[in-house]
């Protein structure tokens, strides 16, 4: 019991119905003629309002009522006869609710058509006759042709596009409708239109769906009921035609991708034979180029040889990101060898002033050192005739000791 209880209450909640006072606005001299095999009627044309809102007959073989339960939604119609109508109703809307009786009378009649195609509906000005035709038939066709070209998609419609990185695709819609839709574009390529043509520029080698689409109306249609009256209708609910384009990369490599070797003084390259380990897989150059083409990822550059003249740099990384423009390029600079100044001259003590073994010897070898040491560091020409006075005085200081010695044995 309980179940039920509860089952009737979502029911209850789910399809609302309130009541609702029905008026219609009468057009003088204005009349509809409606017949089937079983049926025909004719009466007078009006506006039937909703709080001063126009709405439509869907049950053109009974008689309008006054007093209705409004109900929604409800499924009546076939999708494609539901979204014909909604696009009837929305396309004359603002002119109707305007009272534009050609536009409401047009719309009316096509709604019938749609409903009851084995009927004939017609206008007249005067009460059952039928010679006094209202002509609407440029309305009509005005109405008609909008909910046509509105589900025409481009002519480009569930295309798989195929492409190559950075290649930009051109395609043009010859339905001339592309102008119409919103570009939903959730992938990392570039997507954009110009008029009837659309262009996608492929920055990425993941597979990705690109989405048409346009709408018109909102919410559902509004159904109003009365007993053993005429059905009626606010047909103005959304309607929605997407499309979808699908794109697959079958080139995802990055073209022109090197690694050039340069010389750090001169920055040019160093057009000799170069070995060198790029993730471990040995390759060469003679121009100092390597081109390659390579995925994004991390990579190693392990230089093996390189020419005389040239140290070996330390190894050096770099990183592809996918959508990283084209023509990447990493340079790597090799430094020349240092070598020594030609003009550096060094004065080292002879052999046998370290291995003195008498006292005269040791004085003599420490004046020859002392000597030849500050020569290196003479300064210009001066200094020069200074030290040679030095050296005669410590000449014949060296000869007073060697007279003062010999006296001293004697």
């Amino acid at each position: 019991m309980i179940k039920k209880i509860i089952f009737l209450m979502l029911l209850f909640i789910s399809s609302p119905v309130y009541a609702k006072e029905i008026k219609v606005d009468y057009i003088d001299n204005l009349f509809s003629n409606r017949t089937n095999t079983n049926n025909s009627y004719t009466s007078k044309m009006g506006f039937i309002l909703d709080d001063n809102r126009v709405i439509y007959c869907i049950e053109p073989f009974k008689w309008v009522g006054s007093n209705y339960e409004v109900k929604e939604p409800l499924n009546h119609f076939n999708k494609d006869d539901e979204d014909y109508i909604k696009l009837v109703a929305n396309y004359v809307d603002d002119k109707v609710q305007k009272r534009n009786i050609n536009y409401y009378v047009a719309a009316q009649e096509l709604i019938w058509n749609r409903i009851e195609p084995n009927s004939e509906f017609h206008y007249s000005l005067l009460f059952e006759n039928f010679e006094q035709y209202y002509d609407i038939s440029s309305e009509k066709m005005e109405i008609d042709s909008f909910a046509y070209n509105f589900k025409l998609t481009p002519s480009f419609d569930n295309f798989h596009i195929t492409g190559k990185m950075y290649e930009t695709i051109e395609l043009t819609d010859y339905n001339q409708v592309l102008s119409s839709f919103n570009i939903i574009n959730e992938t990392k390529n570039e997507v954009w239109s110009e008029g009837n043509t659309l262009y996608i520029k492929i920055l990425t080698d993941e597979k990705g769906t690109i989405k048409f689409e346009k709408k018109i109306g909102r919410g559902d249609i509004k159904y109003y009921q009365s007993s053993n009256k005429q059905e009626l209708a606010d047909l103005t609910g959304e309607v929605v035609n997407t499309f979808y384009l699908n794109i697959d990369v079958i080139d995802a490599y990055y073209n022109d991708f090197r690694i050039e070797f340069i010389d750090e003084e001169s920055n040019n390259l160093v057009e000799s034979n170069i070995s060198f380990n790029l993730n471990n897989i040995n390759y060469s150059t003679t121009n100092g180029i390597y081109l390659e083409k390579n995925k994004s990822g991390n990579y190693i550059v392990d230089v093996i040889s390189v020419p005389n003249e040239y140290e070996i740099p330390d190894k050096s990384s770099f990183t592809i990101n996918k959508g990283d423009e084209n023509n990447y390029v990493h340079k790597v600079y090799l430094k020349k060898k240092t070598t020594q100044k030609n003009n550096e001259e060094v004065v080292e003590m002879r052999e046998d002033i370290k291995e003195t073994k008498t006292h005269d010897e040791q004085i003599e070898n420490s004046v020859n050192y002392c000597v030849l040491t500050n020569f290196k560091e003479l300064p210009n020409t001066i200094n020069y005739i200074k030290y040679l006075k030095l050296i005669a005085i410590i000449v014949i200081i060296i000869e007073i000791l060697r007279h003062v010695k010999k006296i001293f044995k004697n």
